[in-house]
Order: structure tokens, then sequence, then C-alpha cells
């Protein structure tokens, strides 16, 4: 008996010193996803080596990998993916992608692993974003004023995008961050926020808004917008009248803004029109292309030397119209499985964890709007990072 008790105390020292690793890993990858920097690919490399480790240690890899129910899904995606890459025109960058898509997907793993066996949290992953999310409002802000943020990147053609490459990805980030605050103020007797935090995280909602027009991002407004209507939507019966004048006064201030900066009003009034930023030249061509090569597409990184495309066609600027391209019908029809068994999963949340059930659908609703409009699921790795963030959250049970 004493042994047991010994062994017991042994091995939950060892799950805690664990624990803390792990916890520190994910915090730093989390907090480094937006700058894509050396941290954040350390992070991306340690946390699934470090998942190997532990579950090989324990003799439970593949039996975890196995229970997990997309786990066919993703395996037979990196078939199809490697099936189309075989005869890809640009076979070497290819594969590379294919080799970083493996990566993200053992993070994902790793991720679905530690939530579930407790060696991290939710609401430490949550804090994680939230500060992120902060960090890149504050840095967006003095890159405004000043002409350069903190590391000394500046304004990419007079579009804010603080430490992120892009002002599209800002704006994703951006709206990611005011759901998961305007979520967290929704519930706040629930989670216990103190009236400072909750001033807190208005006024951070406040500047996230400013800099998401700033990025002119038009495809991120209306990611959303459409995201907050089908989140307040699920939150209707949650809603007092009080805060129906909020958004109110928050929306007028807003175009009132709009209305006095020129800039932001032709962005607007060019998106009404349906001005496209050459979307209108390459998605017709990514169908046509196509419909040559239906079954199993290009493989990845193809559609840029295709003949016809022009130099701003890196990639179609559409998620559906990329996976087509790269891996065909066959391979839009395994990610819409995957999309499917996870929206199916997230509906399971809806009674036990309703609160829980708001924000990953929500969630999951601003991915793929986003993605209409711009990004990639091979060569945006802070789009991906998003994904696997909300899917470890979702399959953690």
């Amino acid at each position: 008996m004493r042994v047991s008790v010994g062994e017991d105390f042994h091995n939950d020292r060892k799950k805690l010193k664990y624990s803390a690793i792990v916890s520190g890993l994910i915090m730093m990858w989390v907090l480094s996803i937006p700058m894509k920097n050396f941290l954040f690919q350390l992070g991306l490399g340690l946390i699934p080596l470090f998942f190997l480790y532990i579950t090989m240690k324990n003799k439970e890899l593949m039996a975890f990998i196995k229970e997990q129910p997309f786990s066919k899904g993703v395996l037979l995606f990196i078939v199809v993916i490697s099936l189309a890459n075989i005869n890809a025109i640009n076979f070497a960058h290819a594969w590379q992608f294919e080799l970083r898509l493996l990566e993200v997907i053992f993070c994902m793993y790793a991720l679905v692993y530690f939530i579930k066996n407790q060696y991290v949290s939710i609401r430490l992953i949550v804090i994680s974003v939230l500060f992120s999310f902060g960090i890149q409002v504050i840095d967006g802000l003095i890159q405004y004023i000043y002409g350069k943020d903190i590391i000394g990147k500046t304004m990419l053609d007079g579009r804010m995008k603080a430490m992120v490459f892009h002002p599209n990805t800002f704006g994703l980030i951006l709206a990611l961050g005011i759901v998961v605050c305007l979520w967290l103020l929704l519930h706040r007797k629930e989670f216990k926020i103190s009236l400072l935090v909750a001033n807190l995280l208005t006024l951070l909602v406040a500047l996230a808004a400013f800099d998401l027009l700033q990025t002119t991002s038009r495809g991120s407004w209306v990611a959303t917008i459409s995201t907050l209507v089908v989140y307040f939507w699920l939150e209707r019966k949650n809603l007092y009248y009080r805060y129906y004048i909020y958004a109110l006064i928050g929306g007028l201030g807003i175009l009132f803004y709009i209305y006095s900066d020129p800039h932001l009003t032709l962005r607007i009034q060019s998106l009404l029109e349906g001005q496209s930023a050459g979307r209108d030249v390459i998605w017709p061509l990514a169908l046509h292309y196509i419909m040559i090569k239906p079954l199993l597409g290009y493989g990845f990184d193809a559609f840029r030397l295709l003949p016809d495309v022009p130099s701003y066609g890196q990639m179609p600027h559409n998620i559906i119209l990329e996976i087509l391209l790269a891996t065909g019908i066959i391979g839009l029809g395994t990610v819409t499985w995957l999309w499917y068994r996870l929206y199916c999963k997230i509906l399971l949340y809806r009674h036990d964890e309703p609160r829980l059930y708001t924000l990953v659908l929500s969630s999951f609703v601003l991915l793929l709007i986003a993605g209409l409009f711009d990004h990639s699921i091979y060569q945006n790795v802070i789009y991906d990072s998003i994904w696997i963030i909300l899917l470890s959250m979702v399959f953690r049970r």
C-alpha cells in the first residue's frame, strides 16, 4: 500500500512538472502566433515533440490518435494531398507545404491531448489569446500614431497591420479578439470578472474596432459583422435591452467615424459596389483550372504558376477554391466532412456547456467566412493556428 501511495505521489509530481512545461510552451506559442517569429516556430515544433514524448512513454500514442473522431478524415486528407502533390507543378514547394501542414496537424493532436488530460486548461489558453490580442491592438495604435510599431514595422500601403505580416490577417485576429472579449463581458458574472477587468475589456473592444477599420480589410469587416450577428443571435436569451443600446451607440459611433474619414468612406463604397480587389479576375480563373483537373487538382502552391494568373494571384483568396485547386473534389469532400464533424461536435455543447457553445460556434463561423475572402490552409500558418486552437477546445472530450 505504501508503494502504491508513493508511486501515485511520484506520478502526480511528474505530471505537475510536465504540466508546467506544457503550459509555458503553449502560452509562448499563443502569444507569438500573430508575429510568426522564432518563438512561434519553436513552440510549433516543441509542443508536438513533447506530446510524442509523453504519449510514447505512456504507450498510448496510437490508441489516442485512433480514438479521435476526426483521425480517419485527417488521414484521408493527408493521403489525398500526397497523391495530388505527386504530380504537383511546383513539386519541391508542394511537399514543403505538406510537411508544414503535418506539423500543424500534430500540434492539433498535442493540444487536444494536453487539454483532455489536464496538462493545460482552456482558461489559460483564453487568457493567452487575450494577451496576444491586446498586445497587437496596442501595437497597432502605436504604428498608426508614430508610423512604426514597437519592433519597427510600418503600415502596409497605409493599412494597419501591427506585428502581423498582412492587414487582412491582422483583421482576422482583431475579429476573433472582439468576439472573445464580448463573450467574456456578456458572461461577466459567471466568470467572476471584476469591474476593472470588465472596463479594460470594453476599452480593448473599442480600440480593436478602431484598429479593424484602419486595416481597411473589407473581408475582415464582413466576417466580423456576420459573426457578431450570429453570436448575438445565439446569445439572444442572455441579452438585456441595455446591450442593444450599447450596440446601437457603438454602431453609430463607427458610422460617424467612417463618414468623417474619406478613405474609409471610399472603401465602404467600393465594398457596396462589389469591387473585389482583383478577385473578380482570379476567382473565374481558379474555377476554369478546377474544371480542367477536378478530381485531385494541381497540388500545393500551383495556382500562381498557372498561365494567365496575375502577379497578385499568389493564392485564390478563397479557401474553397484553394482546396479544389490543390486537392480537387476529393480533397474538398474530405475537408467538408471534417467541418461537418466539427460542427456536430460543437452542437453537443449546446445544452451542457452553453457558454462555450456560443464562443466556439461563432469562432467557427468567423473562420469560414474570413476564409471565403482571403487566407490559406497551407500558406497562412496563423489562420491554421486559430483553427487548431478551436479544434482542440471542441474535441477535448
